[in-house]
This record gives structure tokens, sequence and C-alpha cells, in this order.
């Protein structure tokens, strides 16, 4: 069954995906003009393709 997966923009490099229920957040590192309060989209990406 798929669900729904919606990402919005927050603030620079911020950024809020839900995926059903579950929320996830996704930020670049200070260096790159982020806050680091998750994972980088890439990061993410790396670890979805090793799941």
């Amino acid at each position: 069954m798929a669900r729904a997966v919606t990402v919005r923009s927050v603030a620079a490099m911020k950024a809020e995906a839900t995926v059903g229920p579950h929320r996830l957040v996704l930020d670049g590192p200070p260096e790159a003009g982020g806050g680091d309060e998750g994972p980088s989209p890439a990061e993410m990406l790396l670890g979805a393709i090793g799941a």
C-alpha cells in the first residue's frame, strides 16, 4: 500500500517531509548554511539506498 509523501521548505536549507503518519526534519550542516536540525537530504538518500 502506497503512502502519501509531502515535502515542504521551512527555512534556508530546512525541510519537513511527511510520509503517511511520520514526520521527518531534513536540514543541512552549519557550514552549508543549515541549522543541523536533522540529517541532510543527501544523508537521507544514502540511508534509503542502504536500507
